[in-house]
């Protein structure tokens, strides 16, 4: 029996992923065939500026052409062989771990974040005043549960502070910075500032 290849980390920075990957994520990359890769499947490679990128595949026909999930177009440049550098397989997220789908699966999760990437608090335009619309009202419906939740224990105590309640992790503070992160789609749901005010009195 062949042992699974060991994973490679990265920590991932940057928009085009959104919200699948966001700022901070870890993510596990394992190797893989030129001839292996399928649509859909999400790569770690170089651009032609030397820079290293993590996109989907979206086309295999003749060349391997890639695209980020919050986009709407695909790169100007397809893929040589030895610009690939792995198949990302795995993220890591305030302390939990989940796989990054492949294939007909992944296809279907890219289409998945590109629409529900423009419903986001943080944007501007119609998306986001949706999203800070439903963020108002889920807040105020919401509050008796979020009122519940407790900071946690984490082995990087020092660096972060997570809070979560009813076995959900919802968001990590920087301790250096003291800004707090909510992940999408939490964000859609609770308020930073409603976190920040009820830590502040525990």
């Amino acid at each position: 029996m062949t042992a699974p290849p060991k994973l490679n980390f990265i920590r991932y920075q940057g928009l085009s992923m959104w919200p699948g990957f966001q700022d901070g994520d870890i993510l596990g990359c394992r190797p893989i065939r030129p001839e292996a890769i399928r649509r859909g499947d999400c790569l770690l490679f170089r651009n032609s500026n030397g820079d290293k990128v993590v996109h989907r595949v979206v086309n295999t026909a003749n060349m391997i052409w890639t695209r980020g999930d919050y986009l709407t177009h695909r790169d100007s440049q397809s893929l040589e062989p030895n610009q690939i550098l792995g198949q990302v397989v795995r993220r890591y997220r305030m302390d939990r771990s989940t796989s990054v789908p492949q294939g007909l699966r992944g296809l279907f999760w890219g289409r998945y974040y590109r629409i529900a990437g423009r419903i986001d608090p943080d944007r501007n335009g119609r998306g986001g005043r949706l999203a800070r619309g439903i963020r108002r009202l889920s807040t105020w419906l919401l509050s008796p549960l979020w009122r519940k939740g407790r900071l946690l224990e984490s082995a990087d105590r020092d660096m972060s502070t997570y809070w979560g309640f009813q076995g959900l992790l919802v968001g990590r503070k920087e301790n250096a910075r003291g800004t707090w992160q909510i992940p999408w789609p939490q964000k859609l749901f609770i308020d930073p500032s409603a976190i920040r005010a009820r830590t502040e009195r525990s």
